[in-house]
C-alpha cells in the first residue's frame, strides 16, 4: 500500500474542533503540506507523515516553511514528552496529540496503542546513552568532529567502536563537522529533548534537600559543574543540578544536605573529559548540558533556554563578526605568548564587551566610543603575566595597558594572586588596584567563540553590572562619572528584555516584585537587576558592596544617562526612583 488514507487524521481534528485542508491521501512515508483552521487562528504545518515514529526520526523534521507536524499510527509517550521539548508537533491514531498555534492548544496523552498497529521496529538509536554521550561531546567541543575516533572517544566516556557508529549515524542523516542540513532540525534541540528521559536519567547517583548556595566539593582537588537553573543566576533559582565525575559520600555531608523530605538537589555523575583538562573547583557544566537541563524544567523562567550556553537574556549570534575579529587577533597573540594561561582563564570586560552585550541583547545604538579593549586573565601567579609584559609594548604609564596585534589593551590579572578584598599589585604598576568580584563574574560567565577554534569568556549582564557597581564605588570618590553611564545602559538593558519581563510575569518571585513596584515594570527590572547581581557575587561581596552603596547618590543619579536609548528617563526624579530600585534588589536577600 503505497498511500495512507487522510481521513482518520482529518475526523480527528475535526473532533477537536480544527478544520483542515490535507491531500486526500498521504505517502506512507514523506512530506505534505497542510493548513489547520479554528475560528481566526490558522496555520500552515509542513507534515511529517510516518507509520511509526521516534524521535530519533526528527532529524529529518525542517521548520522553514512553518511548524512540523507528525502524523503517525502511534506516538509512544516517551517520544511524545520528547518531542514537545523539542517543539515538534503530533497527532496519532488514537488521538494523542500536541497542537498549537493562535489562540489553540490541543494536548492530549496517555491513549493507547490501537489495535493492530505493531510497535516501531528496533533500528540505530541516535540518542541512546553511548550516542547521546557522543553528541554531547561533538556538541560541546566542536573540534571533535575533525579529531581522531581515540579523542572522540575519550571525551564522550564511550569505546572507540561507539564513537565510530555514533559519528557514522550522525553522517547517514546528514550532520557533518557540526553543521546541519538544510530543512533539518536543530541537533542540540533533538538531543536536549531526548536527554531528560535518555541519558540524563542514567546519570543520576542521588537526590538531596538543602541549600543551593555556597556548594563546595568534599575534598578540595575535586570538581563539581553546577548545571540548570543554578546556572544562570538571574533565574533566581530554586533548585540545583550538579555533575560530579566519581561518587563521594562525604559531599551531603560538607554541604549540611539530608536525604530524606522533598528534595531540590540533584547529583548527577561527570562522565566527559575535556579535550582541554580539567581543573578543580565548582564551575559550569559544559554548555549543551546546561541548555538540556534548562529545558526540562517546569519552570516557565526557562522555557527559551539558551543555545550559546548562558543567559536566556543573550543571543551571541546577533554579534557582528567585525566585534570579534579584533579581540580574536588579540587573545591569540596572548596566548600564543604565555602558554600556561588557558582559553577558559580569559574573559572579555570593560567596553569591548559592553558593545558586545549591547548587540547580543538586540540594539544598535551607538554606545560610548572607545578603542580600548580590556582582558581580565586569571593566573595563579604572575611569572604568566609578566612573560607578556616583557613581550608587548608598554602604552602610558599605567603599568596594565599594552599593544598588542596594533590594539590598546589592558591586561588585568585576578584570580588567586589577589587578596581577599580584590586588590591586586601588579610587578609592573607602583599602585594596586582592584578587581573585585572578577573571579564570582567568571564563574557565572558564558562562553563567546571570537573564532571556530578560539573561546573565551564573556560576563552576564549581572557580572557587567557587578563589575561597575565595583568600578563606580571605586572612581566616583575622586568625581569620575562614566561609570554611571553604563549601569544606566544595564537598568535599560533590563527593563527592554523580554526574558526578564517574562520572569516577572511568569514566576512568582517576578510577581512579588511587581507587586513591590507598583507595576512599574522599569523600576521591577532595576530591582530584578539588583536581585540578580546579588545572586551572583554571593554574600560576602554583597555586604562588602553595600557597606558603601550607593556612594554620592546624587552625583550617581546625576550621571545616569543614556544617549540613544527610547525611553530613558530624563527627570532626576525618575532616575532617583530607579536607582532605589536597584537598591532594593541589592538588598533584597539581606
Amino acid at each position: 500500500m503505497n498511500e495512507v488514507a487522510a481521513k482518520p487524521y482529518i475526523r480527528l481534528l475535526s473532533e477537536f474542533g480544527i478544520q483542515s485542508r490535507l491531500p486526500g491521501g498521504l505517502p506512507v512515508e514523506g512530506w505534505t503540506d497542510a493548513y489547520l483552521m479554528r475560528g481566526r487562528s490558522e496555520q500552515q504545518y509542513t507534515v511529517f507523515v510516518r507509520a511509526s515514529f521516534t524521535l530519533a526520526d526528527a532529524a529529518w523534521i525542517g521548520k522553514e516553511r512553518g511548524p512540523a507536524l507528525v502524523l503517525s499510527n502511534f506516538v509512544s509517550p516517551r517520544t511524545a514528552d520528547a518531542l514537545r521539548r523539542a517543539g515538534v508537533q503530533y497527532l496519532d491514531t488514537a488521538g494523542n496529540a500536541w497542537i498549537t498555534f493562535g489562540d489553540v492548544l490541543i494536548d492530549v496523552r496517555g491513549r493507547p496503542r490501537p489495535k493492530g498497529v505493531a510497535p516501531a521496529a528496533a533500528t540505530g538509536n541516535l540518542f541512546s546513552t553511548a550516542r547521546a554521550q557522543v553528541i554531547f561531546a561533538l556538541l560541546a567541543w566542536p573540534d571533535l568532529w575533525q579529531a581522531p575516533l581515540r579523542e572522540l572517544a575519550r571525551a564522550a566516556d564511550v569505546s572507540v567502536g561507539q564513537a565510530h557508529n555514533a559519528r557514522q549515524l550522525l553522517s547517514e542523516a546528514g550532520y557533518r563537522a557540526g553543521s546541519r542540513p538544510a530543512g533539518q532540525s536543530d541537533l542540540l534541540e533533538l538531543w536536549a529533548a531526548a536527554y531528560p528521559t535518555g541519558l540524563g536519567a542514567k546519570l543520576t547517583r542521588a537526590t538531596y534537600s538543602g541549600s543551593i548556595e555556597h556548594v563546595r566539593p568534599a575534598a578540595e582537588p575535586d570538581t563539581l559543574y553546577i548545571s540548570g537553573e543554578s546556572a544562570v543566576p538571574e533565574l533566581r533559582p530554586a533548585t540545583l543540578t550538579l555533575y560530579a565525575p566519581r561518587e563521594d559520600s562525604l559531599l551531603p555531608v560538607v554541604n549540611r544536605w539530608r536525604s530524606d523530605g522533598p528534595t531540590n538537589i540533584e547529583v548527577r555523575r561527570a562522565f566527559w573529559s575535556a579535550p582541554d583538562g580539567t581543573r578543580p573547583g565548582v564551575q559550569l557544566a559544559p554548555w549543551p548540558l546546561v541548555y538540556a537541563d534548562l529545558a526540562a524544567s517546569d519552570d516557565p523562567a526557562c522555557a527559551r533556554p539558551p543555545k550559546t550556553g548562558g543567559s536566556p537574556m543573550l543571543d551571541l549570534t546577533l554579534v557582528p563578526d567585525d566585534f570579534l575579529e579584533p579581540a580574536a587577533r588579540v587573545v591569540e597573540k596572548v596566548l600564543a605568548t604565555s602558554p600556561s594561561l588557558a582559553p577558559r582563564d580569559v574573559m572579555l570586560v570593560g567596553a569591548w564587551c559592553r558593545n558586545i552585550l549591547h548587540r547580543a541583547l538586540g540594539h544598535d545604538f551607538e554606545t560610548t566610543a572607545t578603542r580600548d579593549l580590556d582582558l581580565a586573565l586569571a593566573l595563579a601567579s604572575w611569572d604568566a603575566y609578566r612573560t607578556l609584559a616583557t613581550t608587548f609594548p608598554a602604552v602610558g604609564h599605567t603599568g596594565i595597558r599594552y599593544r598588542v596585534a596594533g590594539i590598546d589593551v589592558d591586561l588585568l590579572p585576578f584570580g588567586e594572586i589577589e587578596d581577599p578584598d580584590g586588590i591586586v599589585e601588579p610587578p609592573t604598576r607602583e599602585v594596586p588596584f582592584s578587581v573585585w568580584a572578577f573571579a564570582e563574574i567568571l564563574t557565572a560567565s558564558l562562553p563567546l567563540a571570537l573564532a571556530p577554534t578560539l573561546e573565551v569568556r564573556i560576563p552576564i549582564v549581572a557580572g557587567f553590572t557587578a563589575a561597575k557597581l565595583g568600578a563606580w564605588l571605586d572612581r566616583s570618590e575622586y568625581h569620575e562619572t562614566k561609570d554611571a553611564a553604563d549601569l544606566a545602559l544595564t537598568l535599560h538593558w533590563y527593563a527592554e528584555n523580554r526574558d526578564v519581563q517574562d520572569r516577572l510575569y511568569d514566576t512568582a518571585k517576578g510577581n512579588a516584585i511587581l507587586i513591590d513596584e507598583q507595576a512599574d515594570v522599569q523600576r521591577a527590572a532595576a530591582n530584578l537587576l539588583g536581585v540578580d547581581v546579588a545572586a551572583l557575587i554571593g554574600p560576602q561581596r554583597l555586604s562588602e558592596l553595600l557597606a558603601r552603596w550607593p556612594g554620592d547618590a546624587a552625583l550617581l543619579t546625576r550621571s545616569l544617562q543614556v544617549r540613544g536609548a527610547p525611553g530613558w528617563p530624563s527627570e532626576f526624579g525618575r532616575r532617583q526612583e530607579l536607582v532605589g530600585a536597584l537598591s532594593r534588589g541589592l538588598n533584597a536577600s539581606t
